[in-house]
């Protein structure tokens, strides 16, 4: 049997595929959590507005902010949250999900209690609502930046319509 060498191209040959496919799934990825994000919130009434299974942004009061320091962490100025139960007096159970901080920072809350939050503590509540046309806007983005990853992919010869390495085969 008789060997022979074939040379590999890495620049061309799967190297450059992979490296093509890597960048694609990441704008792919980026792709999926920018239309994963476009959601907006709205000022809304809490009385009459806010009901079970809600998603809302809760602004505390400074007096709120102090109050809560116990159960939420200092300095939280708002609260991203699922409402878990209504009060006749108008306090929300939250399912706490994510602390906005003075300073401008968020993390995510790791308590694991629903927390009671009186309307007294309560500045203003913002309710998350999906939005269409951000969604839209993003998602057409998108298509147009995969569009025009593939063109350049195929342009440069880093992968072929086939799927295979792009150029000839070697003589």
């Amino acid at each position: 049997m008789r060997e022979v060498a074939v040379p590999v191209d890495t620049e061309r040959g799967r190297g450059g595929r992979l490296k093509c496919l890597r960048v694609l799934l990441r704008l792919t990825s980026s792709a999926l959590l920018i239309v994963a994000g476009c959601y907006t919130y709205q000022p809304v009434a809490l009385a009459p507005a806010a009901r079970t299974g809600d998603e809302l942004r809760v602004h505390l009061t400074d007096h709120g902010t102090e109050e809560l320091a116990r159960y939420v962490g200092p300095r939280v100025t708002a609260l991203d949250a699922q409402v878990v139960g209504i009060e006749p007096d108008s306090t929300l159970t939250l399912g706490v999900s994510l602390l906005h901080f003075a300073d401008g920072t968020s993390y995510p809350f790791t308590g694991q209690a629903p927390v009671a939050v009186s309307r007294v503590f309560i500045g203003s509540v913002e309710r998350r609502t999906f939005s269409t046309s951000r969604t839209v806007v993003a998602s057409s983005g998108a298509v147009a930046a995969l569009i025009a990853v593939a063109r350049a992919a195929l342009h440069t010869g880093h992968v072929s319509p086939g799927g295979g390495p792009g150029g000839p085969p070697p003589p």
